[in-house]
């Protein structure tokens, strides 16, 4: 073999080394710094046929203290939450407390790594009770539509809120406005903390 022939296997060979040894190097994990968790919503939005709008807190925890980045891997439940109807505005909700607890699943990350963005979470399952001008409906998200949120990190890697996006709708049931309407989404930025005080939980890559 010329000498130039030997010359480019082995630099061939060495930068495959050097990708899979950088790739590695990021982890296939996310390590969590307290496994049980609250969250809370001062104003979580239900676009509907109408706006409604109420104060909502979701208590779970994690599976374990490592999270392995597969899409889809149940991680997580919800096992408490309570929405206060009487501050609600434009209408009333309601838990479903029957439908709990809620699976919590991995869906991604977001951000260049080492330094992750927000982590992506999904909820299915999760099923409230809402009156909108005295209409009633029902929603409840499923693995073809779960909550899509994002748990966004500061600089040191501790969940500064919990974002719920508009990115999936939800399927709507009940009287003739929720038939129409057919789906809702629901938004608003919520606190992230350990559950039964103050601290923040932190993620990061193991």
């Amino acid at each position: 073999m010329h000498s130039r022939g030997r010359i480019l296997i082995a630099v061939s060979i060495t930068t495959l080394a050097l990708t899979l040894m950088t790739a590695n190097s990021f982890g296939d994990r996310l390590s969590i710094s307290n496994r049980s968790f609250r969250a809370t919503w001062r104003s979580l939005e239900l676009s509907a046929f109408a706006l409604l709008s109420c104060p909502v807190t979701m208590e779970g925890s994690f599976h374990s203290a490592t999270i392995r980045k597969v899409p889809g891997a149940l991680i997580g439940v919800i096992t408490r939450s309570t929405a206060q109807s009487s501050a609600c505005s434009g209408g009333t909700l309601t838990v479903e407390v029957e439908s709990l607890p809620w699976h919590v699943r991995y869906a991604g990350f977001s951000g260049t790594l080492p330094a992750i963005r927000n982590v992506e979470i999904l909820i299915v399952a999760f099923k409230f009770h809402f009156v909108i001008a005295g209409v009633p409906c029902t929603t409840q998200t499923t693995a073809a539509n779960p909550l899509l949120g994002f748990l966004n990190l500061g600089a040191s890697g501790a969940i500064t809120e919990f974002s719920v996006e508009e990115g999936t709708t939800i399927p709507l049931r009940g009287a003739f406005p929720c038939q129409i309407a057919g789906s809702g989404f629901f938004r608003g930025d919520g606190r992230f903390t350990l559950l039964g005080a103050t601290n923040a939980v932190s993620i990061r890559l193991i």
